[in-house]
């Protein structure tokens, strides 16, 4: 496979899954997210919402699997961001889209950024985001992890911010340790993130993840052991 070319304003290719119930179950499964207004049109609907809707992690799977089967084994993800700016409801056809925004120098590292988001059926934007690739040129080098950002102080009380939450930013938290994660725990996550397609051989062969550029199976950039605690 060759990257699409690197140039700004150049779209990469589309991800797109019609997401229903099928898709929200497998997903809860492997992230146990067995939340009733994901599964029961009454809890949501008694929680202010039109019916069930779908996890906003999983949108966030989705934009993980595009760039992942573009970049394929010539590089990574080094960061995402997005916002839930709307709800992923029954039969909505979602579209994961990047587009490629600059080149930003990082020591050497082939860095691309992205303007990244997931449209549904009506064209309306739901995950705007951004991305960051690194390109691998030999052995594969990702940046280094950024120096936490000191508070800006900017923020100030309202109706679903209080103080006691505002005193807790740039407030060191101790450490948590993820339970052991395995080769069917990643098969599994990529096994519901990419259905009703089949994932990717690198997330489940063996032999086939040996050929990366990691030499072994590797769990996706969004697997979240943490979900399971």
């Amino acid at each position: 496979m060759s990257l699409l070319p690197l140039d700004a304003g150049t779209d990469i290719p589309t991800f797109v899954r019609h997401t229903d119930l099928a898709n929200w179950n497998r997903y809860a499964a492997v992230n146990d997210e067995f939340i009733d207004i994901h599964m029961d049109g009454e809890a949501a609907k008694a929680v202010g919402m039109p019916d069930v809707f779908g996890m906003g992690n999983l949108r966030i799977a989705y934009l993980h699997n595009m760039l992942r089967d573009w970049l394929g084994d010539h590089g990574d993800i080094a960061e995402l961001a997005c916002e839930f700016r709307g709800l992923n409801l029954r039969k909505d056809l979602l579209t994961c889209h990047g587009t490629i925004t600059g080149a930003p120098d990082a020591n050497g590292l082939r860095l691309f950024s992205l303007k990244i988001g997931v449209l549904n059926q009506d064209v309306t934007e739901t995950t705007p985001g951004t991305a960051t690739v690194v390109l691998f040129d030999g052995e594969p080098r990702m940046p280094a992890e950024p120096a936490p950002e000191p508070p800006s102080g900017a923020a100030a009380p309202g109706t679903f911010l209080d103080q006691a939450t505002i005193d807790k930013i740039g407030r060191t938290l101790p450490p948590v340790a993820a339970p052991p994660v395995g080769a069917n725990d990643i098969a599994r996550w990529a096994i519901a993130t990419y259905w009703p397609k089949p994932p990717p051989s690198i997330y489940l062969d063996a032999k086939a993840a040996s050929a990366t550029p990691w030499s072994g199976i590797v769990a996706p950039r969004d697997f979240d052991p943490f979900a399971w605690m």
